[in-house]
């Protein structure tokens, strides 16, 4: 099923993943936001060590493992990757996991959060 993003949305996850991010209290990142065609529904890409991180939302998709209707949902989800950036940073410079375990650790985290978050 293809969905598709438009203008409205973007303007709606933007001004939820700031909410979310003053609702953390994450002010150290420098935050920039774009709209266009990517490979998943959304995407959050970040450096840990000068601080910028980047919120994407497609323009449209076919088909994603994170299956979210609700662009304020999905705003959180994003917003949850950015406060475990610095978790997943650390145990990936340790080595202590392979990095394929780290992500999944790390969603799994960001599911039990959204629900927690959503009760």
């Amino acid at each position: 099923m293809m969905r598709k993003y438009k203008k409205k949305d973007f303007k709606q996850y933007k001004k939820s993943v700031l909410y979310w991010l003053d609702r953390f209290g994450i002010t150290e990142w420098e935050v920039d936001f774009k709209h266009h065609k990517i490979d998943s529904t959304a995407i959050t890409t970040y450096n840990n060590i000068s601080k910028l991180v980047c919120f994407q939302l497609t323009t449209q998709i076919e088909f994603d493992f994170c299956d979210q209707d609700d662009i304020n949902k999905l705003a959180l989800h994003e917003v949850i990757h950015l406060l475990l950036a610095d978790f997943g940073y650390a145990i990936e410079k340790t080595n202590s996991y392979d990095s394929d375990l780290v992500i999944a650790q790390e969603h799994a985290v960001v599911m039990r959060l959204i629900r927690a978050i959503d009760e």
